[in-house]
């Protein structure tokens, strides 16, 4: 290998460790994350817009899911029913996209492909969706995306063993009472069901509401007034870069790889007061544990590529180490370090938890007054016999 071939080979080497030495993704919208924890919306906005997710294409899907989020929390639904549109149609998109286009950058770098969300975000944008339409009081929009839900967890299940699978209890929950609202019983206790399997699976008690929701459409009172008001809870969790330690040849190697860093406002809420009475939140589904859980599954596969990337790089220097051993062990080096960066990416505006209650009315109460976790107060009216007796109120905090 001659001096033009070393320098040339050395100048890749350098701009991938520049590369390198730019700020993971968790850092870069650590800002933006502290605004969001803060309640500061507008704010977190403009910050938003400043990062790479609106200026680079493969980060497209994370700038609706997250300015989705940041409008639904502002109040500003319509316009975020517009953006979680828009990151479902990306998802359709990445889902039938052709693998070999990320075949190149696999062996490059991580994170250097197009972001296709994990299970429980695909999942959870549904959810999200469904949620602001339930807030514009559109149930027939917020069925669509609940039946949508259901047809993504079948796509997505396909791709896992039974001890693997992605849970989304609250998803099944949440589909149960937007069927019900629209006076699909069968559609609802099917959802219902689903929720509740998923506790028994896990030998986890159901929430009370859940086997009451299901009793009732059983029973004979399905006309019976009820309200139900879910709660949105903390902030979810996010990946930060770690260090796995190896040693090569007398070479210390540091694999970086993404650790989830869990929530840290994860709490309960404060009971809801119900016509003058306080009724308690029961847990529908920790999300934030749940993607813990689902990532730390995935270490080991991040692991595995890596070490697969690392070595496929390695069979580039080889020759080289043969002609120059003391440039040959500083390439190594570059090339195991200098190139290679944890993909931190994921949806950092998602609630860390999900709570409900439910609560059973006398068939002559025509309205509810709710005082919500932060002394909101609603008055929801019932409409006529012949309609939906279930109204869905929800608070984020």
């Amino acid at each position: 290998m001659n001096l033009k071939s070393n320098l040339n080979f050395f100048l890749v080497l350098v701009f991938f460790s520049f590369l390198n030495s730019c700020a993971t993704y968790s850092q870069e919208m650590q800002t933006y994350r502290n605004l969001v924890h803060h309640d500061q919306f507008e704010e977190a906005l403009d910050e938003l817009d400043h990062t790479s997710l609106k200026t680079s294409s493969k980060n497209s899907l994370l700038y609706h899911l997250e300015k989705a989020s940041l409008l639904k929390k502002d109040g500003r639904l319509k316009e975020a029913t517009q953006e979680f549109d828009k990151a479902s149609e990306e998802v359709d998109f990445r889902l039938t996209e052709s693998i070999s286009q990320n075949i190149a950058t696999w062996t490059l770098m991580a994170g250097s492909d197009a972001y296709q969300g994990t299970p429980l975000e695909i999942l959870n944008l549904q959810n999200q969706e469904a949620l602001s339409y339930i807030k514009r009081g559109r149930y027939k929009s917020a069925r669509v995306s609940v039946k949508k839900h259901i047809t993504r967890l079948d796509e997505i299940q396909q791709g896992y063993s039974k001890n693997s699978l992605p849970i989304d209890p609250f998803g099944h929950y949440l589909a149960g009472l937007v069927f019900e609202a629209n006076q699909d019983i069968d559609s609802a206790r099917i959802e219902y069901q689903k929720s509740l399997d998923y506790y028994h699976d896990q030998n986890i008690r159901p929430p009370y509401q859940i086997e009451e929701s299901l009793q009732q459409l059983s029973g004979a009172s399905k006309s019976k007034k009820s309200i139900v008001v879910i709660c949105e809870r903390g902030d979810i969790g996010f990946l930060r870069e770690k260090n796995l330690n190896l040693s090569n040849r007398g070479i210390r190697i540091d694999l970086p790889i993404p650790r989830y860093v869990p929530s840290t406002n994860n709490y309960p809420p404060k009971p809801v007061v119900i016509n003058g009475k306080s009724q308690s939140f029961e847990l529908i589904q920790n999300l934030d544990q749940s993607m813990y859980a689902y990532h730390r599954q995935q270490e080991g596969k991040h692991s595995a590529k890596l070490t697969a990337r690392l070595a496929t790089k390695g069979a580039l220097v080889y020759k080289f180490t043969e002609k120059n051993q003391e440039l040959g062990v500083l390439a190594q080096r570059l090339l195991n370090v200098g190139t290679e960066k944890a993909d931190t990416r994921s949806w950092q505006s998602l609630p860390a938890s999900y709570y409900a209650v439910r609560v059973w009315l006398p068939t002559e109460n025509k309205t509810v007054e709710i005082l919500g976790p932060k002394d909101e107060s609603l008055i929801k009216k019932f409409g006529e016999a012949n309609r939906s007796q279930l109204k869905i109120v929800i608070f984020d905090f």
